[in-house]
């Protein structure tokens, strides 16, 4: 009876201090960094109740927190950086919700990788999109956001039209090459822009040989063939 007692006193312990833990956001306020933000911290406060109440994970709240002290930002830049943060984030879990499987990927990872997009300009449309064609061929989401991060590194390395971003990432979704590999990607499109090789050509190729069944080397190879014609 007593190992009973003890078994649920253990399990109320750790529950009451799930459900008390502190907000890790407001941790923050407490720190070194955070001391010098003393003149927002009730601007800051509401924006961390406003995300908790919204389930955002306090993590990426504290990078973005730490990427502005480290700036030395004012207080005023601080608290609207991490406002527009947030309503990103929110705009991230609400694509997300939509979906029903959340892969491998842990949700916080995913939600960044969206608050990136979203923040270098992509629009919720296009993201959205993007998702819903992993949806339909039966991907995971996790790798639609791995394909929507590599290609609008490629887009921006290519200097290629802004308009090719859904598409190039819908190949990769539907291609044959793992999650991993997308990074050879990137660096394909290194080399092909110190060929000369960018633009709408180089994205349209990445496409034509990834829907071909050709791997990586092939295209590669295809243009080394390209660089050397006159």
């Amino acid at each position: 009876m007593k190992a009973r007692i003890s078994f649920f006193s253990l399990l109320f312990l750790v529950l009451s201090t799930a459900l008390w833990a502190e907000y890790e956001p407001r941790l923050w306020l407490n720190s070194k960094a955070g001391a010098a933000y003393e003149q927002v911290a009730s601007e800051l406060q509401g924006i961390f109740d406003q995300a908790e109440g919204r389930q955002i994970p306090g993590d990426l709240l504290v990078d973005k927190l730490n990427e502005g002290a480290a700036k030395r930002v004012t207080g005023a830049q601080l608290v609207q950086a991490l406002r527009a943060e947030v309503e990103r984030l929110t705009q991230a879990i609400q694509m997300l919700e939509k979906r029903e499987k959340i892969a491998s990927a842990s949700r916080a990872s995913l939600l960044k990788a969206l608050s990136l997009l979203l923040q270098g300009g992509v629009s919720v449309d296009t993201i959205d999109a993007v998702l819903e064609y992993a949806n339909l061929v039966q991907k995971p989401t996790n790798r639609a956001v791995d394909a929507l991060s590599a290609s609008f590194r490629i887009i921006a390395i290519a200097q290629a039209p802004a308009n090719l971003l859904r598409p190039l990432s819908e190949c990769l979704i539907r291609s044959s090459l793992k999650e991993t590999q997308f990074a050879q990607l990137q660096s394909l499109a290194v080399r092909a822009k110190g060929r000369n090789i960018m633009g709408e050509p180089l994205v349209k190729l990445i496409i034509g040989s990834l829907d071909s069944g050709s791997g990586l080397a092939a295209l590669d190879r295809e243009l080394q063939t390209r660089s050397q014609r006159p």
